[in-house]
């Protein structure tokens, strides 16, 4: 499968961070046959993930899109409620993926072991906000040749508040506030 767009999304290891990309993703496959999406997950949220991207994609969807969406749990699930350490394996995970990725390698999900066939390599890398050990993965085996794009999903409010001017209710400029 060949694809023009490669579009990879990976996130912080709970189900408001993830939900989002499933619906964009799903949408991103549907609107276009040339788009891939690539989802590297937390293994604890692929079946919520598979429900989210049918629902999203309708009563019907095609076997082409469905193909064109490929849900990756990159390690093993384990018992462990500890969001923490799921970031961490996650992210460790998350640099060997990528590098097959880029070198259009097929990729396994460990936890259904589905093997994905190789796609050119990702075009676009969409990061959860609080993926820093996944943006400095990208950066080291990709450098600048890939755009990153920061993703951050919650009421329009709180990104307000923490991000915009004093004008609108943001906490504005805070090293001059503290400078001052």
């Amino acid at each position: 499968m060949s694809a023009t767009n490669h579009y990879l999304f990976t996130g912080f290891p709970a189900w408001g961070h993830v939900r989002p990309f499933c619906i964009l993703g799903a949408r991103l496959a549907k609107e276009d046959e040339n788009n891939v999406i690539t989802m590297i997950l937390d293994p604890k949220l692929l079946d919520k993930a598979h429900q989210e991207i049918s629902a999203e994609l309708g009563d019907e969807p095609s076997q082409d899109v469905l193909r064109r969406i490929r849900v990756v749990g990159a390690y093993e699930p384990t018992d462990s409620v500890d969001v923490v350490k799921s970031m961490e394996v996650l992210a460790e995970s998350y640099a060997g993926t990528y590098q097959a990725l880029v070198q259009s390698k097929p990729i396994a999900c460990a936890v259904t072991r589905t093997v994905f066939d190789p796609v050119s390599p990702p075009t676009v890398v969409i990061l959860d906000f609080f993926a820093f050990p996944q943006f400095q993965a990208t950066r080291a085996s990709t450098g600048q040749s890939v755009p990153i794009y920061a993703w951050i999903t919650g009421h329009a409010s709180s990104i307000l508040r923490f991000f915009g001017p004093e004008e609108i209710g943001g906490i504005g400029n805070l090293g001059a506030r503290i400078d001052a």
